[in-house]
């Protein structure tokens, strides 16, 4: 059967997507345990109609090693997009160095810095977009300047799509870099931390935004909106936030498009405290804090269609039995990713991984599909190892 609709949301699910084929007892019996009562179907795309082809590929049609019909995604196709992303990480290494020796703040070198993201992602939004997303998993959770531009990337992303324009767009970017910057005062391995901080820890911790704004204080006359995102990034829409405890709307929207974007990341690259989690997971703790009224709805919504219904570096098996990693998203094809298969359709690792575009039918004009998420340890796949 096609499924269409379940009962409960997708947080409380094995599925992040609810559409798509029940392939046999034990997908029955997953939704069971997950408290699934009732589900709409398609009867029109069920595979006892005859009129729909099987969309089960065949070993026969498809095999395994076939060379790759769609787009490549390595590391060189994204070499222009590399380049950009180290040359701001650079930009932002010099800035800081600055900022800790006390030169006044290179204002006309951070526009440049983030004018230049933008006018990248107005070009090729998904290309910048899945590099930040590749190098997400594979960066060393000490980077601040990384993290600083990563930052920045989703930030501008999620702001253009909750109708920031103009000034408060260019306001956002530029204090997405300086969020941050009060980490520069604290001990490095505290940033760099992925276990939870001793109460200890957590209390030095919290000291960064106030010392971020008394650190830029000293050297600048900044915009009172990078300011508030500096100070505000850790507030929280309920009040659980830090360093003031500030509610709802006394917290810019700026800042609650950072924060919310801080936690992302956080999560995924295993950073301030927090082990790194699986994509698809760090969605879900998200989604549900947003909707407990921690973060700005909005901004999460737009966040996770940003980064998509199955994220970069999860690990997925497709409907044919075969595994891959997600290596690319397109926002016009969420449920159909680029996807490097690892394992033939009975589980083997492969001797050579490949890309596969899931959107490009191949030759019998099907389209793979994706079956579930799979978690990387129980199936001891190093996910980095791939990107």
């Amino acid at each position: 059967m096609y499924v269409v609709k379940l009962d409960r949301s997708w947080l409380w699910t094995p599925r992040l997507c609810h559409r798509g084929f029940l392939r046999d007892q034990d997908d029955i019996e997953s939704l069971k345990r997950a408290g699934v009562r009732e589900l709409v179907i398609d009867t029109l795309r069920g595979r006892d109609v005859p009129a729909e082809p099987p969309l089960l590929p065949l070993a026969t049609e498809e095999p395994a090693m076939e060379a790759d019909t769609g787009p490549a995604c390595g590391w060189a196709e994204l070499a222009d997009e590399a380049a950009v992303r180290g040359e701001a990480i650079e930009a932002v290494e010099r800035l800081f160095d600055g900022v800790v020796t006390g030169v006044p703040l290179d204002r006309p070198g951070l526009q440049r810095l983030v004018t230049g993201l933008m006018e990248r992602l107005l070009s090729n939004e998904h290309r910048l977009l899945t590099l930040t997303f590749l190098e997400q998993m594979r960066r060393t959770n000490s980077s601040l300047h990384a993290h600083a531009v990563d930052t920045c990337v989703l930030a501008l992303v999620v702001g253009r799509a909750c109708g920031l324009r103009g000034e408060d767009l260019t306001d956002l970017g530029q204090g997405a870099i300086l969020h941050d910057v009060g980490h520069l005062t604290l001990p490095p391995p505290l940033h760099s931390k992925d276990a939870p901080y001793t109460p200890e820890e957590q209390a030095v911790i919290e000291q960064h935004p106030s010392r971020g704004v008394e650190l830029m204080g000293t050297i600048s006359d900044l915009p009172p909106a990078w300011i508030r995102i500096i100070m505000e990034h850790h507030e929280r829409v309920d009040g659980t936030g830090y360093p003031a405890g500030l509610r709802g709307a006394h917290i810019s929207l700026l800042s609650q498009i950072v924060g919310a974007v801080d936690r992302y990341d956080a999560m995924a690259a295993g950073r301030d405290g927090s082990a790194r989690t699986r994509p698809d997971d760090v969605l879900r703790l998200l989604y549900r804090d947003a909707l407990a009224g921690r973060y700005h709805h909005d901004a999460v919504s737009h966040l996770i269609r940003t980064v998509g219904v199955y994220p970069v570096g999860s690990l997925v098996e497709l409907l044919s039995g075969e595994r891959g990693i997600v290596v690319a998203v397109r926002p016009e094809q969420r449920l159909s990713p680029v996807v490097k298969i690892i394992t033939d359709p009975n589980g083997a690792r492969l001797p050579t991984a490949y890309t596969r575009d899931l959107a490009a039918p191949n030759a019998a004009g099907r389209r793979r599909m994706i079956r579930q998420v799979l978690n990387p340890r129980a199936h001891n796949v190093d996910i980095a190892s791939y990107l």
